[in-house]
């Protein structure tokens, strides 16, 4: 094309925006008006029907937090903590796992969530200062699944939303679908019987050679003192499901079961604090090599 041809193209083009531009001007004023051509009805029922939607989302949200501090050995108040042979973990700093959750309720027993994650890690013994590590945040559905009398089967189906960690997006982590459930059988007013259950199917970017399936299962029992203050044992039972292509839940004993016990207290506001002492079977349960940590949670709207 030569530099005519070029030039006038470009100029049909410039006509016909210019053309497209004063026929939307004419259009828009002819047809709109000014805002006092607007009935005010219309604009009470547009109100109205935002204000209406904007209290339906604050109604059904909630925003809670939900930690887990994972301290020091019982017997050595180190920066580091304890291995389960009751040695000072030189790579294991202090930590806090922090989960700030927003729930947005569905139904009186469902609601739908987002759940960001970090880890704060203390100063180590290694001069290592705090630190702030973002971990990948989940999404998913949280709730009462199922209920039977004194039996019930609560918690959340999630999966990864975004993949923050360096060592899932080296293993080229894609997706995670899993839970964590809680199930209980209440025998009687102070006796409650059950467990946690923690898993999820893994799927690999062109790594098919991973482990695919890990979970803990942590039966437990817990004493009701008081409506807000009971005492918890567990046990935690690490599951090692091992690569078969029979079998993509093969499974064995991932080795011996630790076992911790604790108090836990929760407020009539919603805040509630459960420390507990950690014993580990690779030690025979020894009290020197058992760590301290707590849960805490609450409601903060």
């Amino acid at each position: 094309m030569s530099q005519s041809q070029q030039y006038k193209s470009g100029m049909k083009l410039l006509l016909t925006l210019w053309a497209c531009f004063i026929s939307y001007s004419v259009m828009a004023q002819s047809s709109s008006g000014s805002m006092s051509d607007i009935p005010v009805t219309q604009i009470t029922k547009s109100s109205t029907v935002f204000d209406k939607t904007l209290d339906k989302f604050k109604k059904n949200s909630s925003v809670s937090l939900f930690s887990i501090f994972n301290g020091p050995g019982v017997t050595n108040l180190s920066l580091n903590q304890v291995d389960g042979r009751g040695e000072i973990d030189p790579d294991s700093s202090i930590n806090n796992w922090i989960q700030v959750s927003y729930r947005y309720k569905l139904t009186d027993d469902i609601s739908f969530v987002i759940n960001p994650r970090f880890t704060y890690n203390f100063t180590t013994n290694q001069g290592t200062p705090n630190t702030v590590q973002a971990l990948n945040p989940v999404f998913g559905f949280n709730g009462l699944w199922y209920k039977n009398g004194n039996f019930k089967v609560a918690g959340v189906l999630q999966a990864m939303l975004l993949n923050l960690e360096d060592g899932t997006r080296d293993e080229g982590l894609v997706l995670n679908p899993g839970a964590w459930l809680d199930i209980t059988y209440r025998v009687n007013s102070d006796i409650t019987l059950g467990g946690w259950f923690l898993g999820s199917y893994d799927f690999f970017r062109d790594n098919t050679d991973k482990q695919r399936f890990g979970s803990i299962w942590s039966p437990r029992i817990d004493w009701t003192i008081t409506d807000q203050f009971l005492v918890r044992a567990w046990v935690e039972v690490f599951i090692d499901h091992t690569q078969s292509n029979s079998n993509p839940f093969a499974s064995r004993r991932g080795g011996p079961e630790n076992i911790a016990v604790g108090f836990e207290y929760n407020s009539e506001s919603g805040f509630g604090i459960f420390p507990y002492v950690l014993t580990y079977g690779a030690d025979n349960y020894r009290l020197a090599s058992a760590t301290i940590g707590a849960w805490i949670y609450g409601l903060v709207f």
